[in-house]
């Protein structure tokens, strides 16, 4: 939240003199990390001192997008390899200009690739919405720095989900941006349930696999094992404004206002653009990406889960949930690639 947050700040934010340094690690202990600390210090000393030694208040002297490329897999929670394993780069903008947004396609044999589907005919695939569920934490991994414990979160009852996975990359692949999804979905009653289902909430993840087939996990908001990024959407909050100025292809806008809420009804189909927040990772070759389509929260919401039942009441919400292809149903991932600088 705090990641999506600064991210919004800046876009929006209308000086001129504006900067945004993105950092791995906790929601807190790395602003004082020394080094943090030392540009924090140097920010500041330049507004509210007029002691500007970098040049942050000439427009144009320093960069103002600073970024951590997280390439490679140095655990979670353990800052020092972070550091050293995460490169730094700069760039002059945010979304980075030469981004090369790109649709991955999902398909019913639950693949995800570059190729269009061409199927005529239409099918589904169903997954199990059971309202909320809690997320029993297990065997938490160490709270100290270095802890390496791979997570064991269960979810009970456990949601049946959706899961699809590219390839093997071919070659080394950075992602960095904004990324969203376009999925096609209905809702149906549960066989021997008495709930007709009137809303669908849908919780999407993307997770990254390393080329030696172990999920690669970062540093979440209290130090635990989180995947690439998530992402979720209330069905009946889906409607947009393309013509508002802040909406972008890379970035559906909504005002999440009441007069903006619609309904939902059993057995119809609708087309849900769903933003997930902006992340940065360099897929190594041999690596995959899974995309995850859930009714309810999944391994590495850590302590900010979707689970009150007044906010999601088992008979709104029970049912089977179906995501549709085929004819006119097209449902994709959108994917901020970034080439290399040009020298």
């Amino acid at each position: 939240m705090h990641l999506r947050g600064n991210v919004q700040g800046y876009l929006h934010a209308g000086s001129e003199l504006k900067y945004l340094r993105f950092i791995t690690g906790r929601h807190d202990l790395p602003f004082y990390y020394s080094t943090e600390a030392d540009i924090q210090r140097s920010f500041l000393d330049a507004f509210l001192k007029g002691e500007d030694r970098e040049g942050w208040s000439k427009k144009g002297q320093l960069p103002a997008v600073d970024l951590c490329i997280r390439k490679g897999d140095p655990g979670f929670n353990d800052a020092p390899a972070e550091a050293k394993t995460f490169p730094r780069r700069t760039e002059h903008e945010w979304p980075i200009a030469r981004t090369q947004y790109t649709k991955y396609y999902l398909h019913p044999d639950q693949s995800m690739s570059t190729n269009a589907p061409i199927d005529t005919i239409e099918e589904s695939l169903s997954y199990e919405a059971h309202g909320y569920a809690e997320l029993e934490q297990g065997k938490k991994p160490s709270g100290q720095m270095g802890g390496q414990s791979k997570p064991d979160d269960t979810l009970r009852p456990r949601p049946t989900l959706l899961q699809f996975s590219t390839a093997a990359f071919k070659e080394e692949t950075e992602i960095t941006g904004h990324v969203t999804a376009h999925v096609n979905i209905s809702a149906t009653q549960k066989d021997g349930s008495s709930h007709v289902p009137g809303e669908i909430d849908v919780f999407v993840t993307l997770r990254h696999v390393g080329p030696d087939g172990q999920e690669i996990f970062y540093t979440g908001t209290a130090g635990d094992p989180v995947p690439l990024t998530k992402g979720w959407l209330r069905s009946s909050l889906r409607k947009t404004h393309p013509d508002h100025p802040w909406n972008k292809q890379w970035l559906p806008y909504r005002e999440y206002v009441s007069t903006d809420v619609q309904p939902v009804e059993a057995g119809e189909i609708y087309a849900l653009d769903i933003e997930i927040w902006p992340t940065c990772c360099v897929i190594e070759r041999g690596g995959r990406l899974i995309f995850e389509i859930s009714s309810e929260d999944t391994q590495g919401s850590g302590v900010f889960q979707h689970n009150h039942p007044e906010d999601r009441p088992v008979e709104k919400l029970e049912g089977a949930n179906s995501v549709h292809f085929g004819g006119s149903f097209v449902n994709y991932l959108t994917l901020p690639i970034v080439p290399p600088k040009s020298l």
